[in-house]
């Protein structure tokens, strides 16, 4: 058994034979972003699992349609929760910067070799 993932429009609950899936979360999370959607998930027979090549994209070809849990609600908590510019637990008010820490360009380092 090995978990798929899916990125779906909203309200789609389930993944069906011949549906695109993905072995990456991280994948199924970039396609949903770019397609306005969410990602859902379920466990899959991996032998019911084709590939043209292609890694990242695998197709679902098992008998039934698998029931998937959604991925979104947690990401929607968390957005909620990120303080803003204008909430009280922010520093940031104004025209200050909301940069605390800059990076900055190490010297030369001849123990590293470079």
């Amino acid at each position: 058994m090995v978990r798929i993932w899916r990125a779906v429009p909203e309200g789609v609950t389930t993944i069906n034979p011949g549906d695109w899936v993905a072995l990456s979360k991280e994948y199924a999370t970039a396609e949903s972003y770019a397609e306005g959607g969410h990602v859902i998930y379920a466990a899959a027979r991996a032998g019911d699992l084709w590939s043209e090549g292609l890694l990242e994209e695998w197709g679902y070809q098992g008998t039934i349609p698998l029931e998937a849990s959604s991925e979104s609600q947690g990401r929607h908590k968390v957005l909620e929760s990120f303080p803003t510019a204008t909430s009280e637990r922010s520093p940031v008010s104004g025209n200050q910067s909301a940069i605390t820490r800059t990076n900055t360009v190490q010297a030369k380092t001849p123990e590293l070799g470079y």
